[in-house]
């Protein structure tokens, strides 16, 4: 019976294989001649029709506003009797972005950026409008000019504020009260400093992480978008020249934005730092010389001093030293002005450890802490 149960999960374990592995080569083939006449083809159906081309490919932004286009709008709008939607976006060859995965489900075309760029151009991609939600290369003109009426970008910030990839996440970082959504026509080979076609503004809730304000950035971003496309030639004719007072740059996110610093971070530091980067990056610290990854952070008003044991609210206790709080079952770690507790820790070359296992393994008896440094190579 083991035997044959062990067959059966390899049997499916293949298949799965098998049927990723084909979605890659399907995509990853030079687009064959009847694909590019197909793009041709729609470039000249009737005036009834408005063609969409949708640039994106990442789940947090991009993913939400193609769902929206393919199975919300074409029920909504009153403009448009009849949509045609096609999709650009990169296929890498080692895995499919969430973009590209939603097409294959859903039996949307889709267009290979780099294959596009390295070989066809962009000419063939004539549509009325383009719509482009994080995607993070430069569009060239070529691009631009396919559309008829340019290519909208739905940015989730108050251009000029946090030009740039990682708007979300710096807002959260500058302690920002405030926020909102600019909708704007891109300009070739430059980020985000096109004519604003409408923008609105929202207020940033409290202890809000990164994924909170992308939802609340969608919702408003997807009614001006729907503003736009219900009346495109106006909209995009009575676009405004960005201000040139108050530019900020939302630079692209590295791990090492995610270092702490115990001998210069605030608890409030650490949990800013967490609500706006741990949906792409564990914290990091240091331990016995090892990376140490740590996830899933407590809320501090869980580790104010009450939750915190007795021999470690003294003064003299160094930031960075740890202990294990059962009565949150976290690692506690010492900051500038008081503790944060997290969850999980992961030391690099090593397995995942939970709180309790955590100081199982590395609390003794004589010594029931243990100090993490700022970054690595620092004691």
């Amino acid at each position: 019976m083991f035997l044959l149960d062990l067959l059966l999960h390899f049997s499916f374990y293949l298949h799965d294989m098998l049927k990723q592995l084909l979605k890659r080569e399907v995509l990853l083939l030079k687009p064959v001649k009847k694909n590019i006449l197909s793009n041709v083809k729609c470039s000249q159906l009737s005036n009834g029709e408005f063609r969409i081309l949708f640039i994106g490919s990442d789940s947090l932004v991009s993913l939400p506003v193609l769902k929206f286009l393919h199975e919300e709008y074409r029920k909504i709008t009153k403009t448009h009797s009849s949509i045609s939607l096609n999709v650009l976006t990169r296929v890498l060859e080692k895995n499919l972005n969430p973009v590209a995965e939603y097409c294959l489900d859903n039996g949307l075309e889709i267009r290979n950026w780099d294959h596009l760029e390295e070989s066809d151009g962009f000419a063939s991609l004539k549509c009325d409008v383009g719509v482009l939600s994080s995607f993070g290369k430069l569009v060239p003109g070529e691009l631009i000019d396919a559309s008829k009426f340019g290519i909208v970008n739905i940015h989730p910030s108050l251009l000029p504020r946090w030009r740039g990839s990682s708007p979300l996440p710096r807002t959260i970082l500058a302690d920002d009260t405030h926020t909102g959504v600019s909708l704007m026509l891109l300009s070739p080979h430059k980020f985000d400093s096109g004519k604003i076609i409408s923008q609105t503004t929202f207020e940033v809730p409290h202890d809000a992480f990164t994924e909170d304000l992308a939802k609340l950035a969608l919702q408003n971003g997807i009614e001006l978008l729907t503003n736009c496309l219900e009346n495109v030639e106006n909209s995009v004719k009575k676009a405004e020249q960005q201000t040139k007072k108050g530019v900020t740059y939302a630079f692209k996110l590295k791990t090492s934005d995610s270092e702490i610093d115990w001998h210069k971070y605030t608890v409030a530091d650490v949990w800013r730092l967490y609500r706006a980067l741990s949906f792409k990056f564990p914290m990091r610290t240091e331990f016995n010389g090892k990376i140490v990854k740590l996830t899933e952070m407590i809320e501090p008003k869980y580790t104010s001093n009450s939750f915190i044991p007795n021999d470690f609210l003294s003064d003299h206790i160094k930031p960075g030293t740890a202990c294990f709080s059962p009565l949150i079952e976290a690692i506690c770690i010492k900051c500038v002005d008081g503790f944060v507790g997290f969850k999980k820790v992961h030391i690099a070359g090593r397995k995942s450890l939970d709180a309790l296992q955590f100081a199982n393994g590395y609390f003794n008896l004589r010594d029931s802490s243990v100090r993490f440094g700022a970054k690595r190579g620092k004691k």
